[in-house]
């Protein structure tokens, strides 16, 4: 049994800073992140750690600042190719290539607003869920655990750690495509 944190809608959506929270318009950050294309990144999801690490006592955090999540999303062009990875190591050199971003910003930077259309902000709750090491769970979750079905995890787990799964139908709407498929997964090292 893998015990997680599952990540849910928050039951209080006007919490100003919530330990996690998907979409949203400002991020901290110098400049916002463009692709190799010149177009603007989509804030997918963003991390309080100092909120994070109180909830989870992961040790793997910083103590405090922000994560934010940024990745190539459009409704009209194809783009699956560049946020996915399955071992391919042409794969692995296009996605980290800018396609997406994940950056750390300290807690008292100054936010910027998005110049591209936003996911709607959604506060995220944590809450105890527990899978088996044989499930494959589409639910977005926190664990210390690569989940069973991650692709090419063996090839990145030596460098990174396993943090996040994201289920893109959790994302706000009309989002739910931001991983390019409504039942598309996502993860974070």
């Amino acid at each position: 049994m893998i015990v997680t944190k599952r990540i849910v809608p928050s039951t209080n959506q006007s919490v100003s800073n919530p330990a996690i929270y998907f979409g949203g318009d400002t991020a901290k950050v110098e400049r916002w992140p463009q692709n190799p294309d010149g177009d603007d990144l989509t804030l997918l999801f963003s991390i309080d750690c100092a909120a994070l690490q109180k909830e989870t006592a992961r040790e793997d955090l910083p103590s405090e600042g922000i994560i934010h999540v940024f990745s190539t999303y459009s409704k009209q062009d194809y783009f699956l190719d560049y946020i996915t990875y399955s071992g391919d190591p042409a794969e692995y050199e296009l996605i980290t290539s800018g396609y997406t971003s994940v950056t750390y910003s300290e807690i008292n930077m100054k936010e910027i607003r998005s110049p591209a259309a936003s996911m709607p902000k959604l506060n995220m709750e944590l809450v105890d869920y527990a899978i088996t090491e044989e499930e494959f769970s589409t639910a977005s979750f926190i664990s210390l655990s690569v989940p069973n079905g991650i692709l090419a995890a063996d090839q990145i787990s030596g460098d990174y750690n396993f943090f996040c799964q994201v289920y893109s139908s959790d994302f706000p709407e009309p989002y739910q495509d931001a991983l390019y498929l409504t039942d598309a997964i996502g993860c974070l090292f």
